[in-house]
Formats: structure tokens, sequence, C-alpha cells
């Protein structure tokens, strides 16, 4: 009996060592959803939809792991108030850009290829297909049991790397008071 109890144990861990985590398909979920919403709102522009779009993507996103990526190195050597005034001024340049970048796709088949874990986050894999195809990744983790993007790499290129490069630039040629004030110049003109 011994002997049953025993091989019925290391079958079971054997299945569980080869199975797919529990939480595969999770993270993809949370994306093809947002993006479908998203998609569907702004291909009608109007005050009330760029309002749910707001909420699609505060569901959808991670801002302040965005917004501390971003900043790189830089995030630990900023004062309590310099985050507290970087981060919703991040917010919003994220979400103006990205917005503005699923504009471009709204025409193209979106497709889901693959989840692939790395530690304990995830990177969804996607390719927007019309012609070309474009792969449209999300870097995701679990934030109080909910999936999160804490990075999109469309083109090969990770939005927070970029703004990492741009916002270094900016910290050390001009100050990280002059980030602020570019950021908001720019968020000045692209709101409508």
């Amino acid at each position: 009996m011994n002997l049953k109890l025993l091989l019925t144990g290391l079958l079971a861990l054997v299945a569980m060592a080869v199975s797919p985590p529990a939480w595969a398909g999770g993270a993809t979920d949370v994306v093809k959803t947002s993006q479908r919403a998203l998609f569907r709102l702004l291909a009608h522009n109007s005050p009330e939809n760029n309002k749910a779009v707001t909420a699609v993507l505060e569901t959808m996103m991670d801002f302040p792991a965005l917004a501390r990526a971003s900043l790189g190195a830089e995030w630990r050597k900023r004062s309590v108030a310099e985050k507290t005034d970087f981060q919703p001024l991040m917010k919003l340049v994220i979400s103006q850009a990205y917005t503005a970048s699923l504009r471009q796709f709204l025409a193209y088949d979106v497709v889901y290829l693959d989840e692939i874990a790395i530690g304990d986050r995830v990177l969804v894999q996607g390719l927007a297909k019309r012609g070309e195809s474009v792969e449209m990744n999300y870097k995701m983790a679990k934030i109080s049991g909910k999936w999160k993007v804490e990075d999109i790499i469309i083109r090969k290129m990770s939005l927070t790397v970029s703004y990492g490069g741009q916002f270094g630039h900016i910290i050390e040629k001009e100050g990280f008071p002059a980030l602020l004030q570019q950021m908001r110049a720019r968020i000045a003109q692209s709101t409508p």
C-alpha cells in the first residue's frame, strides 16, 4: 500500500512538473480583451470613448512600474516629491503615445502567438498583420492577483528603454526640472 501511495505521489509530481502553469493564458487574455476594447473605442473617437480608453488603460497598465522603468537608475536619485510629479506626467505621456500607436494598427489583424514565462513575469507575444507584420509584445507581471503591462515592445522597441534613453539625455544635459517641463509641454501639444 505504501508503494502504491508513493508511486501515485511521484506521478502527481511529474504531472505538475510537465504541465503548463495554471496561469498560462491569463496574461494573454488580459491583453486580448484590453486591445479589443481599445480598438473598438479608438475607431469611434468621442469624448465618452476617450474616457473609456483611459479606464481600459488603467486596468491594463502598471503605470508606476512603467514610470520607474522609464527612469531606470535615475528613479533612485529622485526625491519623493520629484517622483510624485513625474508619475502622473508619465502616465499621460504613455497613454497618449500608446493610443496614437494603436490608431495606426486599427485596420490590422492582431494575433497572439505565445506567452513565455520569464521568472515571475510573462511576455505575451503578438503580431499585427496587414501586408507587413509588426511584432507587438507585452511584458506583464501579476499585481495584486491581476496581470498588468510593465512594458510594451513594438517593432522590437521597448517603450521603457526608449523613454529611458530620451529622459536620461535630458536629465544629463538640462536637469530633472527640464524633463518635467518638456513632458508637460508634450502633453499640452497632444491634448485635444
